[in-house]
């Protein structure tokens, strides 16, 4: 087992899944449906990365917008969400990235780290892929970036929200509703 799926795991251990009007809910839910649906990524597309983050005018810190913006542009990439690790962070951190044509990982996000690339540091992406198609939706309809992986990981959850807002005109979430 990988650093990452570790953590993983020792977070979906500590994790109480609920379910609200039998559909199963994100709080308390996150890590243990992502190590069911997602999967490991560690081969990495350096050059790649670095020549997107430029091309494409990426920012730190953006990963979300970055990488959304890239695919839903139409080019050739493929958007994962989920966690990455390295040894320079203590913990896996939320984050996005993209795939190219042979599944290697593309981050033009974290390719604007000087040490990207460097031998030294073990990298661990796990997460989930989400068709061009449904982060459309997604980014649509939540109006927040970083969202989609809740939304990817429980699809009944967000057809309910979407079921709230149609009926309230508004994207907020109403206890007790549906």
């Amino acid at each position: 087992m990988t650093r990452i799926e570790e953590k993983l795991k020792e977070w979906a251990d500590q994790e109480e899944p609920r379910t609200e009007n039998g559909i199963l809910v994100p709080n308390g839910a996150l890590h243990t449906e992502l190590l069911k649906q997602g999967r490991l990524y560690q081969d990495i597309n350096f050059e790649l990365s670095r020549e997107l983050a430029s091309a494409e005018n990426c920012e730190t810190s953006q990963c979300y917008y970055n990488c959304q913006h890239i695919v839903l542009d139409l080019k050739p990439y493929r958007y994962c969400d989920g966690f990455v690790f390295n040894e320079k962070f203590a913990i896996p951190i939320k984050h996005a990235w993209l795939l190219d044509a042979e599944g290697h990982v593309v981050d033009p996000t974290l390719a604007l780290q000087e040490d990207f690339g460097s031998g030294d540091l073990v990298r661990e992406y796990f997460g989930v892929e989400i068709e061009r198609e449904r982060l459309r939706e997604i980014v649509l309809f939540s109006k927040h970036w970083d969202w989609t992986l809740n939304e990817a990981l429980f699809p009944k959850w967000f057809e309910r929200q979407k079921k709230i807002v149609e009926k309230h005109g508004c994207n907020v979430v109403v206890i007790g509703e549906i």
